[in-house]
């Protein structure tokens, strides 16, 4: 009797022994199989598309969208007479005022975004400034103004910028293409809508052939 009970003992260790063996090696393979998963759903951390703006626009023809909710104005360093306090204030000082063309700032009070949905929460709830430069050297050391910001890859293009780091509802977005830069702030709704429609309208493929 006594022998049985140690011959039946020791078959259902084993089978336990085997069952828990089994139960683990499946547990691992569905880890995998979900952190495979998950990887595949991540933003990619290599840009798959760039900016191209075309380097004979003028500032204020970069944004060729938004109903007239907004109030603007525009910098132009031939033109004294032209006043712009929103362009003025931000580029004061080297090198953002070094080699600048012209400027065009429109801010926001409402905002209308892609679905139809209108955002007005507080005064300015967006801004936006785009500079051209004389150069497209002269743009790209004037953006390294920005090299501490952080990089951001939104809609497959590698940006500067933060969401969230002062309030949760707010961004700022920092691009640069060709002559321009533009510089985006507020309301982080308003500004990701307007950032995807910049990029929607100038991105293009990007070439890593070299």
């Amino acid at each position: 009797m006594a022998l049985k009970t140690l011959v039946l003992w020791r078959s259902l260790s084993k089978k336990a022994l085997i069952l828990a063996t089994t139960t683990i090696i499946m547990a691992v393979c569905l880890s995998v199989m979900f952190s495979g998963c998950t990887n595949e759903e991540e933003i990619p951390m290599e840009a798959l598309r760039q900016l191209e703006i075309p380097s004979e626009l003028e500032p204020e023809a970069v944004l060729p969208f938004g109903e007239k909710d907004y109030y603007e104005c525009v910098y132009d360093t031939n033109d004294k007479t032209t006043i712009c306090g929103d362009i003025q204030r931000f580029i004061e000082g080297e090198p953002l005022e070094r080699d600048i063309v012209k400027g065009y700032a429109r801010i926001y009070s409402t905002y209308t975004l892609k679905n139809g949905e209108e955002i007005g929460i507080a005064y300015p709830l967006l801004k936006i400034i785009v500079l051209k430069y004389e150069t497209f050297e002269a743009a790209e050391e004037a953006f390294n103004v920005f090299s501490e910001a952080n990089d951001l890859i939104i809609d497959g293009v590698k940006i500067k910028g933060a969401e969230g780091n002062e309030h949760p509802k707010e961004a700022v977005y920092i691009l640069q293409s060709n002559n321009f830069i533009i510089h985006i702030l507020g309301h982080i709704e308003a500004g990701r809508d307007a950032l995807s429609r910049i990029i929607k309208l100038y991105s293009v493929p990007k070439d890593n052939s070299y």
